[in-house]
């Protein structure tokens, strides 16, 4: 059967009634207004081989559809020349919804293109499209589930996104007042959902400057401290019964080069219950292994960044985006903080001046404090922040920090090199992957570069947006 394209030329531009009625299932009427809004954006919508608009739509043609919306409407082109961050497509549009903090992988890396989108897996998605599209989070409110008889079923994950999309009108239940959020998403409601999206209109009252230099002065560090420590318990009833069990926990990075960066060395403990509970920290795998006499039993356990570089990002809209050096000058602060550095082979506080965005500043001051006050004493030659460099650089934000860049080297995918090398264990200048210092930045919501993207290696560099 041949594959039917919404935007057909016939002689010019067909309505879109007629493009309905040349399809093999015609689109139903209740979504007709929207094929064609989109149809007015030059938006191609690809018919299914079996049932027509009706049918169950994939990830990719999602993925397809939203980025082509994002960008007719925005009339921009996203940049993914440093982006790869999938193992199973080097689809563009996969691509750049990933830069758009639209989507991420599974824990695999895996973008799935394939497989069929749920729709609270749309409703997540539609979530941070709004936000990418409009510039301005929908409202959230919870509270809208329990108007769906099947609330119950809603994943945690994406109970605040479907909220906010309910309180919005973007998506609203199905038949019985039901949400369906493990149903599959239609090409038709596909098309229905990111028309409204696009149609939306979020009004909100600016804040005025006063009300953000309040709420910036609320970021201290006692209301952030334990921020992405996490308790687990693992249990091991299956496993002989013992008067002791050895439990063996080894540490990886949780990233896209993690494997290569190595284990931090293992830690064994002898607890006497069939069961152990230990904190974890951001971006991190845990092998741990319960050994009991002869037997053993595996776990692994994941955990995340403490959350989307988009919730980021959005925290810094609130106080502004600069779009040239005069708007950024305006929007940045300049702080010193306290730093080690070696005379000889002596460690002796210092001082170090440098300039970052309003809305982190005080997070950034607290992150040096604690690297400051930390057991490494981690001594500090040179930081670098805001530099108005053009391009995509968040160092244009003020939100990127360069760290000792002589002895943290970048490696560019195309083979340039910035600093001169770097030497982990062995240089003290050099960032090792679970020293104090990328924990903390870790525990603060910032990405290092080392090892966090597929292209350029950027061991100086941490960044907030996750560029």
């Amino acid at each position: 059967m041949l594959k039917k394209i919404l935007s057909i030329l016939l002689s010019g531009v067909l309505t879109l009634s007629h493009i309905a009625a040349f399809a093999e299932t015609p689109v139903s009427q209740w979504a007709e207004s929207h094929f064609q809004y989109l149809e007015g954006y030059d938006i191609e919508i690809e018919e299914g081989k079996n049932d027509g608009f009706k049918e169950s739509i994939k990830r990719l043609q999602f993925a397809e559809i939203m980025n082509s919306a994002y960008e007719t409407y925005t009339n921009e082109t996203v940049d993914i020349s440093d982006a790869a961050p999938f193992y199973d497509t080097v689809s563009p549009d996969a691509a750049a919804l990933y830069v758009l903090g639209i989507v991420t992988g599974d824990e695999n890396e895996n973008f799935n293109p394939k497989s069929y989108i749920t729709r609270q897996e749309a409703a997540k998605m539609l979530y941070n499209f709004c936000f990418a599209l409009k510039g301005e989070r929908l409202e959230k409110d919870i509270s809208r589930l329990e108007e769906y008889r099947d609330f119950d079923e809603i994943a945690s994950w994406a109970q605040n996104a479907i909220g906010a999309l309910a309180k919005s009108g973007i998506m609203c239940g199905k038949d019985e007042n039901k949400f369906c959020p493990k149903d599959n998403l239609t090409i038709e409601e596909a098309v229905v959902l990111i028309s409204r999206t696009m149609q939306f209109d979020i009004k909100y009252e600016p804040e005025d400057d006063k009300e953000k230099e309040e709420e910036k002065e609320e970021i201290t560090e006692d209301n952030i401290q334990t921020q992405g420590v996490k308790t687990e318990t693992i249990f091991w009833e299956d496993l002989p019964d013992s008067k002791e069990y050895y439990v063996e926990i080894i540490e990886y990075r949780n990233t896209i080069h993690g494997e290569e960066m190595g284990a931090k060395d293992p830690a064994v403990y002898i607890v006497n219950e069939k069961q152990f509970t230990f904190n974890t920290k951001p971006v991190r795998r845990y092998e741990i292994t319960v050994t009991s006499g002869s037997k053993t039993k595996e776990f692994e356990i994941k955990t995340s960044q403490i959350r989307p570089w988009s919730e980021n990002l959005a925290e810094i809209e609130a106080f502004g985006i600069p779009e040239t050096k005069e708007e950024a000058d305006i929007l940045m602060e300049e702080i010193t903080v306290d730093v080690w550095k070696l005379e000889g082979e002596k460690k002796v506080a210092s001082k170090a001046t440098f300039t970052v965005h309003k809305a982190i500043a005080e997070k950034v001051k607290c992150i040096f404090k604690e690297i400051f006050e930390g057991k490494e004493k981690f001594p500090i030659n040179s930081i670098g922040g805001y530099a108005w460099r053009g391009g995509k650089s968040e160092h244009n934000f003020g939100t990127a920090i360069d760290i000792n860049p002589n002895e943290n080297y970048c490696i560019y995918t195309n083979g340039q090199i910035v600093g001169n090398f770097y030497k982990p264990y062995e240089n003290e200048y050099s960032i090792t992957p679970f020293s104090e210092v990328v924990e903390i930045f870790e525990k603060y919501g910032f990405n290092w570069g080392a090892d966090t993207w597929r292209g350029n290696r950027d061991y100086m560099h941490f960044s907030y947006c996750g560029t």
